[in-house]
């Protein structure tokens, strides 16, 4: 099953890093290494996610892939430094909520749009998110 998923993933990838817009696409993509920057820390979440999917895409592409990790800042340098980055899909993101939802919302003056800075690609996974308090709390729903 592990492996019905991780093929998958690596399709859903593949079809969205191939299907770039712009000058992206019509350049002979990729014509040099592809950066995947990771805005979690070395040997976490990102790596768990992407480092299965990284040697099956290079191959098909035949193009090396990098990922290179940029924790902090709730992604903020991650997403930095992919939104400097020349716009021509060798630079690649991957994103999450806090950097592209959560840190706009907190803070209006990032060096970053994540709407105009960023094109979407692909959803690698899905994790729902769950608002809990003390079981004593007087509150059961949010309003």
């Amino acid at each position: 099953m592990h492996r019905a998923v991780s093929l998958f993933q690596a399709g859903l990838l593949l079809c969205g890093l191939l299907s770039l817009p712009g000058e992206a696409a019509a350049q002979a993509w990729p014509s040099k290494t592809i950066r995947v920057i990771n805005p979690f820390a070395a040997g976490g979440f990102g790596e768990l996610i992407v480092r299965p999917l990284m040697e099956r895409v290079s191959k098909v592409l035949g193009q090396s892939i990098v990922l290179e990790s940029q924790a902090g800042a709730n992604g903020t340098i991650a997403s930095t430094t992919v939104a400097r980055a020349a716009p021509d899909g060798h630079t690649l993101l991957l994103a999450n909520l806090g950097p592209q939802v959560i840190s706009p919302l907190l803070q209006p003056d990032l060096p970053y749009d994540p709407v105009k800075d960023f094109e979407p690609i692909t959803q690698l996974v899905s994790s729902p998110l769950v608002l809990l308090v003390r079981s004593d709390f007087p509150a059961a729903t949010l309003p």
